[in-house]
């Protein structure tokens, strides 16, 4: 199982190390270079000056919480998968009270290996939803 939760955590890890260095740390240039640029202008006042700012975070603070969100939800779809599993091997041993704890402990780690490699399935399209978000923001 815990071969399992390795990969998912490598298969997240990669996927953000990608979007970091493919879009979001791009972004952060840009939202800093016209950061700069309000700040050169000496022309605004202070509270225009910080407004212009502000407006310069939306797009990489959206970006950041739409990515967050996607990684929630399959944190929480993972979570029902997990004690979806637990409660099938209750069921199990509720039903054949002569079962082995070893049993349970099987069935619960084989179903909690098949919910990790399904949501193994879903971060390729975690990742294309993050990209579109962002290239839907910057175009």
């Amino acid at each position: 199982m815990e071969a399992a939760q390795e990969r998912v955590k490598n298969a997240v890890t990669s996927m953000i190390r990608d979007l970091d260095r493919d879009y979001f740390r791009k972004m952060q240039v840009k939202m800093y270079e016209d950061s700069a640029n309000c700040c050169r202008n000496e022309s605004l006042s202070m509270e225009d000056t910080q407004r212009c700012i502000e407006r310069c975070t939306v797009s990489v603070q959206q970006a950041q919480h739409f990515m967050e969100s996607e990684l929630a939800q399959l944190q929480n779809r993972l979570q029902r998968c997990a004690m979806d599993c637990q409660d099938k091997a209750r069921d199990e041993i509720s039903k054949n009270s002569s079962s082995s704890g070893s049993r349970y402990k099987y069935d619960v780690e084989g179903c909690m290996v098949k919910c990790a490699d399904s949501h193994l399935e879903l971060i390729p399209n975690i990742k294309k939803r993050v990209k579109e978000f962002v290239n839907q923001g910057s175009s």
